[in-house]
């Protein structure tokens, strides 16, 4: 058990002995047009191409030839494992007609063909057949092959930049703590078990917001989640734009009131969530971690895809199947039945503001990981964030502290 983790551990024993939590300094007002406004939109995406996004895990790609096909934010992407044991990128467009050189979503390729015409590229991207090449007098083979993408692999995890042909500097954007903590996971060799994804007729950041709340479980989620964690009991830790949240598990009240045994191990009774911003999460389970991705829509605010991905240290036996599965069935009832239901009414509240009372979102000063992400958003925007649609300031109560949009981009 590392430093960091007994630390954690201690920290929520003690919060829930004491009733307290990790907070922020002060609540956050956010207003309703920032889920639906198309200027906004447009600036986070603008964000995301520039920054470096968790794509999909190595073990997707386990051999010379592996590749996998993603779109995202309406980015067509091919990653293809080369033949020296590296990733390349490019994007999955012929450079004829703009075909896809691949239709399929992985599998193992000695070269990618596109169905329209049969241009035909090797697995580093390079042009190797033209039909017909005697009709193309500008096409030369050296100056025509697949567009790159900057990738990058690190901590068994791929990464993109969708704006840049540059590998990312995974390493410098998580910085040297956080960067330890995820080495420290060793999760280079594990398999992938589950790797689903879901379009979702709301917000990127109301998905996000779900995730890292820490205040809902039970409420709704009583009879699932709710019975697994201790709602209102958690540690949170910045490192820059990324953040390490731990939740207590329920089982861990069993010490509230009595001494630790001498040797007892409290990481059984912990759930971290390490946050790689703006868009990943790296959930610990007792079996495998869930790693969740959500990318806005490239034309819709109001719409957005999540992946959940499950990682498991080594491929599992019958036994191990069936716990995962069940696990796997747990998770999805709940953010399909209940998590996301959840955040499409929001959507609808937040489309339906306007006079003569506009909307906005409250988030207290425990709901600390939430204030961290929008902090940041709005950091990274620039003043251009708090330009949204023209209307009547929000009317409060004369009991309401007089905060206003501005206070989104505070410190």
């Amino acid at each position: 058990m590392t430093s960091v983790e007994v630390e954690i551990a201690e920290r929520l024993l003690t919060h829930l002995r004491e009733g307290t939590a990790d907070s922020a300094e002060t609540d956050l007002r956010i207003p309703a047009w920032y889920y639906f406004d198309e200027g906004q939109a447009a600036r986070e995406r603008a964000l995301f191409f520039r920054t470096p996004l968790v794509a999909t895990v190595s073990s997707a790609l386990p051999e010379a030839g592996s590749f996998v096909t993603l779109d995202l934010i309406g980015v067509s992407l091919l990653l293809v494992r080369q033949d020296g044991g590296t990733l390349a990128g490019f994007r999955n467009v012929c450079r004829h007609r703009g075909g896809p050189v691949e239709q399929e979503a992985c599998g193992t390729r000695r070269v990618f063909t596109c169905r329209y015409h049969g241009w035909t590229y090797n697995r580093d991207g390079a042009l190797r057949h033209v039909p017909y090449a005697e009709g193309f007098d500008s096409v030369e083979p050296a100056c025509h092959g697949l567009v790159p993408v900057g990738v990058a692999e690190r901590h068994g995890l791929v990464f993109v930049t969708l704006g840049s042909t540059e590998p990312p500097d995974v390493a410098a954007w998580l910085g040297p703590d956080f960067d330890a903590q995820l080495a420290e996971l060793g999760l280079g060799g594990w398999s992938l078990h589950v790797d689903e994804r879901f379009a979702q007729p709301v917000n990127w950041k109301l998905v996000a917001d779900g995730l890292m709340d820490i205040l809902h479980p039970k409420f709704l989620h009583p009879d699932s989640v709710g019975k697994l964690i201790l709602t209102h009991t958690h540690t949170f830790d910045r490192h820059g734009r990324h953040a390490r949240l731990a939740m207590a598990r329920h089982k861990l009240d069993r010490f509230k009131d009595d001494d630790v045994p001498d040797g007892a191990d409290l990481r059984r009774y912990v759930i971290t969530n390490l946050i790689l911003y703006p868009n990943t999460m790296l959930v610990s389970q007792p079996d495998h971690f869930e790693l969740w991705s959500v990318f806005p829509d490239a034309d819709s605010p109001q719409r957005c895809t999540t992946s959940i991905r499950f990682l498991v240290p080594h491929p599992p036996d019958d036994a191990e199947r069936a716990r995962l599965d069940q696990s796997w069935e747990i998770l999805r009832d709940a953010v399909t039945g209940e998590d996301w239901p959840m955040a499409a009414a929001i959507q609808q509240a937040a489309n339906s503001s306007g006079t003569p009372q506009p909307i906005e979102f409250v988030y207290g000063r425990d709901e600390v990981p939430l204030q961290h992400l929008h902090r940041h958003l709005a950091a990274d925007l620039g003043a251009e964030g708090i330009i949204g649609p023209d209307g009547p300031a929000v009317q409060r109560c004369a009991q309401s502290p007089p905060v206003v949009v501005r206070a989104l981009y505070g410190p």
